[in-house]
């Protein structure tokens, strides 16, 4: 799905817009464009997905990123880098 979409529109796109197999409809967790953000998108689906039990908790019929994914690495460090800065920007609210 090339170009910059909505990320609603992503969702439609992965499931064929059947969300069936879910208990509950997946939500959009992050947007962006541009291959940083691709990064960013992929680790944290993966975090995700390994959160939620993997195929045993998940709809997904397999990993995000699996282990043999050459670019494996570069996702799961973009997706750990923002959720520290997300982190961080929700601690410093919270003091406001």
């Amino acid at each position: 799905m090339p170009g910059e979409q909505d990320g609603e529109d992503v969702l439609k796109y992965r499931y064929n817009g059947n969300f069936s197999g879910f208990k509950e409809r997946p939500k959009v967790i992050f947007q962006g464009y541009g291959f940083e953000a691709k990064c960013v998108a992929r680790g944290l689906e993966q975090l995700h997905f390994e959160k939620l039990g993997g195929r045993a908790g998940t709809a997904n019929k397999q990993n995000p990123v699996g282990l043999k994914n050459p670019n494996r690495e570069i996702y799961m460090e973009a997706a750990e880098d923002y959720s520290y800065l997300l982190e961080d920007q929700l601690e410093n609210k919270k003091d406001c």
